[in-house]
């Protein structure tokens, strides 16, 4: 699978209109494809909402990951070679590129430096992808 930094919009456009017309999917939710898709390609507005929405909708999926991991003491593998592990009966170690980094750490500590590392990366790419878009114009 060859996998690119940019996505390919035409194709992404394709494979929503092949689920648009799909008869495996409900009627409602063939419905429901139709319409974010041609709201979506007819309103900056939409966009903006869409974007909003979806990225709140990613963080509490992120934020909800990170508590499932402290709860059940597993292990958290973050971006850019960093990983929480638990440690003894209550603490976490934070390795970077199997070293370790901190130790020592509660589980309040632990769970704000995965969220500030995800939130961190995704500053990051955000900036990242706006920079290659000045780049092009």
């Amino acid at each position: 699978m060859n996998i690119q930094k940019s996505i390919n919009l035409r194709k992404v456009y394709s494979i929503l209109n092949e689920m648009i017309s799909n008869p495996e999917f409900s009627a409602e939710d063939r419905l429901l494809l139709y319409r974010f898709l041609d709201k979506l390609s007819d309103t900056d507005a939409f966009e903006n909402v869409v974007n909003r929405k979806f990225s709140i909708i990613k963080r509490k999926s992120w934020k909800s990951a990170i508590e499932k991991c402290i709860t059940d003491r597993s292990e958290i593998v973050l971006k850019c070679g960093f990983c929480l592990l638990p440690s003894g009966v209550s603490n976490w170690e934070l390795y970077l590129n199997n070293e370790l980094f901190l130790d020592q750490l509660d589980k309040k500590i632990a769970y704000n430096i995965a969220m500030d590392i995800n939130v961190a990366f995704l500053i990051k790419s955000s900036r990242d992808s706006r920079f290659s878009e000045d780049n092009k114009n």
